[in-house]
Formats: C-alpha cells, structure tokens, sequence
C-alpha cells in the first residue's frame, strides 16, 4: 500500500477526536469489564487466509456483500474506501438473534499504512418515532490486508450480545473489487435530508452477466434496521424486484459450518426499487411491505428522493452522543463537536431546528477542526454542507434535544407551553357539550374554571389585532 498523501492531515483530525472525550467509540476505553472495543480487539494474522478458500460464481445471487466467507453463506461485507486519504468504513449484512435480516456501519477510521490494519467500532442505526437516532456502538471489528494477496482480507468482528471471544475469518472478494477498485467497489447512495434509508449499489460482471446489485437498507415498523437485495442486468430497465431473506439459522448468525443455500430462506418478495436520472445522482422509488412470521418482523417503507453520493472521506462526531437533559438550575448542554471532509470548500454549519426558520451558525471552514458547543433547550443539529448553489447535505448527524426540546420564554415574558401537550392529551372531549360553566375554552380535567376568548379588530396600536 502506498504512502498516504493526505496522512498528515488525517493525524491531525484525528487527534482532535481523541482529545475530545467519547467522540466515536473507536477512541474510547472499554466500559465495562471484558468489553472488546476497537482499542483492544487486535487484528488476526495474514496466515488465517493461507490456502485455497474458493468462492464459487455469484454474481447473479441476491445477497449483499462483496466481501464474504464461503463458509458462511447469506452474511457479506462492503467496505468504503478511499485510496487518496486512507479513511474507511465498511457495511455489515447479518442476521440477529431473531433470524431478522439486519445492517451494521462502522465508525470512520484511518487504515495504518505501516501495519494494513484497520479498526473501527460496529454502529448500530434505527429508528424512533420515524426519526434517524445517533447510531450507537455495539461492537468492534479489525482488518488486516494482505498485500500478497488483495483478493482476501482477514477479519476480527465481536459484538456485545454475542459471548466468548471476538471471531476471526477469511473474506474473498467475490466480485473482482480489488482487481480494479474505481470500478467494482460498492457505492453508498444517500438522501442526507432525511437519513432513513440508503442503497448500496455493487456494479456485477462474469462471463455470462453484466448488471448491479442493489441492496436497500432501512428500518421495519420498529425502527430496526433492515436489508432487502435486488438484481438487475444491464438491458433491462423499469422497476428492480427487492427480495427478503431470515436466517435459518438459530440465534441468526450462520455457523462457519453453514455453507449452503438452506441456512437462510427462500427469496420471499418485497417491493421495489425503481430508479432514474443520473447513476452518481439518481432519483429512487423505494415500495417496500412485508411481513414474516416466522421471525416476527413487519416492513413497510415507502420512500421517493433524489440520492448522492457517501464518502467515506467525511466524517462528523458529536459527542457525547444522544440528547441532553438538564438538571433543575442547568441552562446548557456541552457537546464536542468534530469533522473531516476531503470535499473541497465544505462547510460545517450547527443549525437550531424548531425555529421557523431554522437558525443556522457557521461553526466551520477548514476542513478538519474541533469545537466544544453550548447548547440551550431545544432542538439542534449538526451537519457538513458543500459550498455550492445547492447548499447540498455531506454528512448529517441526528437531532440532539436538549430540556424537553422547548427553549425557555425570553426575560420577563411568560412564553407558551408546547403544543404536544394538547397533542399528546388523553382527556376526553365531546364538542358542543356544555360543562355547567361559564366559557367557551375549558379543561375537562379543571372543571371549576373556564375561558372566553374576545378577538378585535386591528388598530393603531395592536396592528395584528
């Protein structure tokens, strides 16, 4: 592997996210006794790739991961690389406890260029309340390249649910990614206004096919991440057929021992995905509903936008991560805010989400840096933007709210409560109803008063009336 021409650069970001406290879980200590985290999970030996591991033709197979143990059938890998800068992280499709399909992201991190080695925590995404939470670590996973021989790369994986120690295998490259990467590497396609679904699209090619796999990854009714995988040869057009699969294996994960077809179900059909427009741009549709039940899991998901591009070479870290509460007497919550972008002129911006309009501060204009942010009751996010006409989204982190996520009245004015009081209300209301008092506004759970609500005329004075 090649001296790095943007290592430098890469150090330095780097350090500025060790420095700031549990920013990214690649950087921070075990918490708890035994946990493995990328500080202390290693790396396996280039000799766990010795000899003729075989993957057979698979370019027409619906399974995700261009990376994958023939041993191991139905679980695969992506990674997302960049040669110039050393960054990357990679996708992981597996199954749970449960036997549900689901998708694990890696943390961002830097390949070591002296040893090949690459580590990095294992991020679990989902949903709540329909809303893109910070993904949280759950595990850790390293990776050693074998110059001798590109084709395979050892892995070590450990999960926090899973007991024993972390697991070691061999990875073939099943697609040809590493004799030309610009071509074959899988590429992330995001719509970085919402956050609540990605494709990874993998260009196939063998003797007898040409086409891409695409894999979709969201979230079922729960909010847990989910994977369904299409094929579509390069002369057909119109809408991509998704097909679900569960393991068949109990506790989901399939044994070293499992290398057939029987250790996960029969495609069963999805949706679709149809897309359009340009291929590093496109527009997608995305109709997804099932509902299995054998392992119990319901997915419907509908989704329409326009797609870009994820880099690997971006990152952003907030931490710590999750909301904020504030304690009686508190007014504030710090968070450690950090980036890195290879995309040039981006901008990290903070933005105050529920103000209308959104308040908007520019934090940011190198495209490494590290800033400690105070933030007040309300809701706020974080996000690097290109500097272009379009102001387009390169990396967004979920909302943060801090309080309740209602800032507090301004000096000497009494404010309003939030609205989700009346939303959320269980009390019943019968309209037209009189309760035996005065007033035409009244709280069924405070019977002893009532409001009448007098509207006038705009004046001089009063110009909103």
């Amino acid at each position: 592997m090649r001296t790095l021409p943007g290592y430098s650069r890469l150090l330095a970001f780097l350090l500025l996210m060790v420095a700031a406290a549990g920013v990214g879980a690649q950087f921070s200590a075990a918490d708890g006794a035994g946990r493995i985290t990328a500080l202390n999970i290693g790396a396996p030996g280039p000799a766990l790739c010795n000899g003729n591991q075989a993957m057979s033709s698979v370019a027409r197979d619906a399974l995700p991961g261009a990376w994958r143990n023939p041993a191991r059938y139905g679980t695969g890998w992506d990674l997302h690389r960049d040669d110039q800068t050393g960054l990357m992280s990679v996708t992981w499709y597996t199954f749970d406890a449960a036997r549900r399909p689901v998708w694990y992201r890696s943390a961002v991190a830097q390949i070591d260029p002296i040893t090949m080695t690459w580590r990095a925590s294992i991020e679990s995404a989902r949903l709540e309340r329909g809303v893109a939470v910070e993904p949280a670590p759950i595990g850790a996973v390293a990776i050693r390249f074998i110059k001798e021989n590109p084709g395979k790369i050892a892995i070590r994986w450990s999960l926090d649910r899973k007991e024993g120690p972390p697991l070691d295998e061999c990875l073939i490259d099943a697609f040809g990614e590493s004799r030309d990467a610009g071509t074959w590497r899988a590429q992330r396609l995001e719509n970085p206004s919402s956050g609540d679904y990605e494709i990874v699209r993998t260009p196939l090619q063998s003797a007898d096919f040409s086409g891409e796999r695409l894999v979709m990854l969201g979230f079922d009714s729960s909010g847990a991440s989910v994977w369904t995988v299409g094929v579509q040869p390069s002369q057909q057009s119109g809408p991509i057929p998704l097909s679900y699969y569960y393991s068949n294996y109990p506790g989901g994960v399939p044994s070293t021992s499992c290398a057939h077809q029987g250790c996960v179900s029969a495609p069963r059909p999805a949706g679709t995905l149809t897309q359009s427009g340009r291929a590093d741009m496109p527009a997608v549709d995305i109709a997804v509903s099932l509902s299995s039940a054998e392992v119990g899991q319901s997915v419907q998901f509908n989704r329409a936008g326009n797609l870009q591009q994820a880099a690997a070479t971006n990152a952003l870290h907030v931490s710590p991560a999750g909301n904020c509460t504030l304690a009686p007497g508190v007014t504030s919550c710090q968070k450690t805010v950090a980036w890195f972008t290879s995309v040039a002129g981006a901008r990290t911006f903070r933005l105050r989400t529920d103000t209308n309009p959104v308040q908007e501060l520019l934090i940011g204009t190198a495209s490494s840096g590290s800033q400690v942010q105070m933030l007040t009751a309300g809701r706020w996010k974080f996000v690097i933007r290109r500097n272009d006409a379009m102001q387009s989204v390169i990396v967004s982190r979920a909302e943060i709210v801090v309080g309740n996520g209602t800032p507090p009245p301004p000096n000497n004015t009494i404010g309003f409560r939030p609205m989700l009081e009346c939303r959320n209300s269980s009390a019943g209301i019968t309209p037209g109803l009189t309760p035996g008092i005065s007033g035409r506004w009244w709280n069924s759970q405070r019977d002893s008063t009532g409001w009448d609500l007098v509207f006038t005329e705009p004046t001089s004075q009063y110009p909103n009336g």
